[in-house]
């Protein structure tokens, strides 16, 4: 996939900054949703991330708009916070969007083009083999989450096809 590197060029955090981690702890690729049905480009979730959470910067590794734009947001190595108490096994790929139940709010066939497409670059590029999950599948009973809704049927549907 087109994948558009603005790590370097994101709002961050100067006191502090993410650890870091070895590919290999890497166990999940966890799906995301912004959780509104903005357009938020990745500037803007870096600086919500920094001012509102006070995290070193963007808490996702990849964001996708919903034209099926894939921005790489942090690296790999990079521990970013996602999944509360597993983000040393998480990369966090976040979809713009709030796809609830009931058809509320579905991704674009763009963003689940890019997903798919995603999915199968960073399986091919980490070292062991990785689940693909949504927050919700894995997320510790002290941080229970809704996220990503219903993201993951779409994904799933496409990858049968």
């Amino acid at each position: 996939p087109t994948i558009t590197d603005v790590v370097c060029q994101l709002y961050r955090l100067q006191k502090t900054d993410y650890r870091t981690r070895d590919s290999r702890e890497v166990k999940y690729l966890a799906f995301h949703h912004i959780g509104a049905d903005a357009d938020s480009h990745p500037y803007d979730v870096a600086v919500y991330h920094i001012e509102h959470n006070d995290w070193p910067g963007h808490g996702y590794h990849y964001q996708i708009l919903k034209d099926g734009t894939i921005f790489q947001t942090n690296y790999l190595q990079t521990m970013c916070y996602n999944v509360a108490g597993r983000n040393h096994e998480v990369i966090g790929i976040l979809i713009n969007g709030k796809f609830l139940p009931f058809g509320e709010n579905t991704p674009t066939k763009a963003q689940i083009k890019s997903a798919n497409q995603l999915i199968k670059y960073l399986s091919s590029l980490l070292p062991n083999k990785v689940e693909v999950v949504g927050h919700k599948d894995i997320a510790l009973p002290s941080s229970p989450t809704t996220c990503p809704g219903n993201l993951m049927e779409y994904l799933e549907e496409e990858e049968q096809v």
